[in-house]
């Protein structure tokens, strides 16, 4: 049996989506499988993870799955990538979408046809010497910042982002392998704190640039595109089902 499935990313964090809301669907694969399979780098489609998008009564719900086949949060990103593909195919409508996932509702605003916003809520920070921790979107993340060019390249430490501050509107976001959304959030929380930016600010990645408000109640706002990459097929045999 095939599976069709679309690639979209924000930045250069992407994931694969799988449709899920017609009704009539297969019987339920194995998802994690699914996810090493058609994320891996070399013989899949190269992701950061797998996300599989089902209709409920009344909307929508989103699961997914990370490179490894292991479940995960609903993550920022991929709420932008089904918020994306759910009004592009009509499936949604208005100015906004709610997207159902494991740990409660995600709602992503329409800001244009491309581009859309995730609230992240408010962070919480413990200013001092060194990355700055910060808790986010319920994950916990630490920020490490620098003036101007961002620190220098290392292995990537699990929940660790690098910051270069450019300017006032503006830093430079290394991931390291952290929601793009979630990193760029964390960034301008860190450096608003340390007043080393205004409460709007640009985030520029690798792949695309992040706009990130820290509005007056404290809650972060971040908005990006989330653009399409490819669409394919994967091959499920009928035993793996």
């Amino acid at each position: 049996m095939n599976l069709s499935f679309l690639k979209l990313r924000v930045a250069d964090d992407a994931w694969v989506l799988i449709d899920r809301t017609e009704p009539g669907a297969s019987a339920e694969p194995d998802w994690s499988s699914i996810a090493r399979e058609l994320c891996h780098p070399a013989r899949g489609a190269g992701a950061e993870g797998l996300v599989v998008v089902e209709r409920l009564e009344r909307g929508f719900s989103a699961r997914t799955w990370t490179r490894a086949g292991l479940a995960c949060p609903l993550y920022p990103v991929p709420v932008l990538c089904a918020a994306r593909w759910l009004y592009d195919s009509g499936r949604a409508a208005g100015d906004g979408a709610t997207i159902a996932g494991r740990e409660g509702d995600r709602e992503a605003l329409v800001l244009d046809p491309r581009n859309f916003g995730v609230i992240l809520g408010q962070a919480e920070l413990e200013p001092g010497p060194g990355p700055v921790p910060v808790r986010l979107y319920s994950a916990d993340l630490r920020v490490l910042m620098a003036d101007g060019a961002l620190p220098g390249r290392r292995k990537p430490e699990p929940g660790l982002v690098r910051a270069g501050i450019v300017s006032r509107q503006t830093v430079r976001v290394r991931r390291g392998g952290v929601d793009a959304m979630l990193a760029a959030g964390a960034v301008l929380a860190a450096a608003q704190a340390a007043d080393y930016t205004d409460r709007d600010a640009a985030a520029v990645m690798p792949g695309g640039t992040l706009a990130v408000q820290l509005a007056d109640d404290d809650h972060v706002f971040v908005g990006a595109e989330a653009a399409y990459s490819f669409r394919g097929e994967f091959w499920l045999a009928e035993n793996d089902e």
